[in-house]
């Protein structure tokens, strides 16, 4: 009995110490350093385009259905999401003695006819200089502002923060486009751009932080380099006449492939390096990954800050690489909400979906790739600066930052579950919260800093972690 009461002790002990070994192992090729004294970007947005389901394509007309459920989901984009950012759209076709948009809402044409007459450019006089108020047609641009825009502003303005916005001039190559052609004539841009933010300003008040000189140029006929470089300076010149000096946003190629190429022929039209602010790229095409650094060296070189600014397939991974490789200040998927059938399959392109005749179920939910998206925007906050943070093991990687207010954060997106060790966080109390496939948001046991200690956090499965340091 001795000898086998002996044996069972020693297999116990055995067993505890391959336990500890075993959680000393996973700790240790899991641990996390924050170094509070390196410093990179500074945070200016977390973007989303003024987009819900107003086209309703299949009914080939508009639909205002969206507006009953708006207030609901403004809210949750600002306080669950923490979106701080909108763009809003000027398309070329607003140049145009015919207010297509108005007789699309009014329920006058359908879906197809107004797509028709999107770029359709029709030139207001033969002076860029002077302006025919009726050649310019602005209720598509007032729909924006007046039902998504302002109702944002409110809700941000009750946090304390202000909504950043950014005007986008939009020229894709379709049909009905017109032979007017504002890619080879910068000042008849420049007038455009001009009198938009004029309306802007004196129809709501609003004057637009940010110009982004076109959206995504390589989809268009004549937009390169030069063409950009030459409308920024022209836009530039004219706003500065009227008393408007925006964030200036190019050249925002789809593919951020070609990000370098465009940017290197705009760049080398002189005065654009003294003008410009933001290098922006979208990331559709091939993987942006291998195009992040040549992005960021030529920012860099200049002392440009970096935007990625559309990805509707955007998750939490590219995030992270755009944040830490390209050094992004400003990132967006894409649109607010959209409609969906339950089951359908489709892939989300909106930070939100509304689901239709669900029994039983949430009606309104965060998009599947925004859930995860939330774990970083709605911790990190505008002006806030991103820190040191290198990992053991790149299955987990770090970012961390310090917002304005003096907190820390530290987000991990993990790619497995295991156990992680954080150290280098400042003293002081942490909120904690993951989500996984299976949770959403959810919070842990609140955790203590202690000067020159760690501390090791589950994570249940591959996701996203975030500390937030409580003041």
């Amino acid at each position: 009995m001795i000898r086998i009461a002996a044996a069972l002790g020693i297999l116990l002990l055995l067993a505890i110490t391959a336990y500890a070994c075993r959680w000393l192992w996973l700790t240790r090729d899991s641990v996390i350093w924050v170094d509070p004294g390196q410093s990179y970007q500074t945070i200016n947005g977390w973007e989303v385009t003024a987009r819900m389901w107003e086209y309703d394509k299949a009914g080939d007309r508009y639909t205002s259905d969206w507006e009953q459920d708006s207030e609901e989901i403004f809210d949750r984009l600002i306080n669950e999401l923490g979106i701080n950012r909108i763009r809003i759209e000027i398309r070329s076709g607003a140049e145009n003695p015919v207010d297509y948009w108005q007789q699309f809402e009014a329920g006058e044409i359908g879906y197809l006819e107004v797509k028709r007459h999107f770029y359709e450019k029709v030139n207001d006089n033969d002076d860029p200089e002077i302006a025919d108020p009726g050649g310019f047609q602005f209720s598509f641009i007032d729909h924006q502002v007046e039902r998504i825009l302002r109702p944002l502003q409110r809700l941000m303005a009750n946090k304390g923060e202000r909504l950043l916005v950014n005007l986008c001039y939009v020229d894709f190559n379709k049909l009905d486009a017109g032979d007017y052609d504002h890619a080879l004539l910068p000042e008849e841009y420049a007038e455009l751009i001009a009198t938009t933010f004029k309306h802007l300003d004196q129809a709501h008040g609003l004057v637009p932080d940010m110009l982004e000189i076109i959206l995504e140029p390589d989809n268009s006929k004549n937009w390169r380099g030069k063409q950009i470089g030459e409308a920024l300076l022209a836009a530039s010149r004219r706003l500065a006449d009227s008393g408007y000096e925006p964030e200036l946003i190019a050249p925002s190629t789809s593919h951020s492939h070609r990000a370098a190429a465009y940017f290197d022929e705009m760049i080398a039209v002189e005065g654009v390096a003294a003008k410009l602010d933001s290098f922006a790229y979208h990331r559709y095409g091939m993987p942006a990954f291998f195009v992040l650094d040549d992005i960021w060296e030529r920012a860099e070189r200049f002392g440009l800050r970096t935007a990625m600014l559309e990805h509707t397939q955007a998750n939490a991974d590219s995030l992270h690489e755009d944040l830490s490789v390209a050094n992004v200040s400003a990132w967006q998927q894409y649109g607010i909400a959209e409609r969906a059938a339950p089951g359908s399959g489709k892939v989300w392109t909106s930070c939100y979906v509304m689901y239709q005749g669900v029994q039983g179920a949430e009606k309104i939910q965060l998009g599947g790739k925004a859930r995860y998206l939330a774990q970083y925007f709605k911790h990190i906050r505008e002006g806030a600066v991103r820190l040191g943070a290198t990992t053991s093991n790149g299955a987990k990687a770090p970012v961390a930052f310090r917002n304005r207010d003096g907190s820390h954060v530290l987000v991990i997106n993990s790619q497995k579950r295991g156990l992680i060790e954080v150290r280098g966080l400042p003293e002081g109390r942490y909120a904690a919260s993951v989500t996984t496939e299976a949770q959403t948001a959810e919070e842990l046991p609140l955790a203590l800093a202690v000067k020159g200690e760690g501390w090791v956090f589950e994570m249940p499965d591959s996701g996203v972690l975030t500390l937030k340091q409580l003041n």
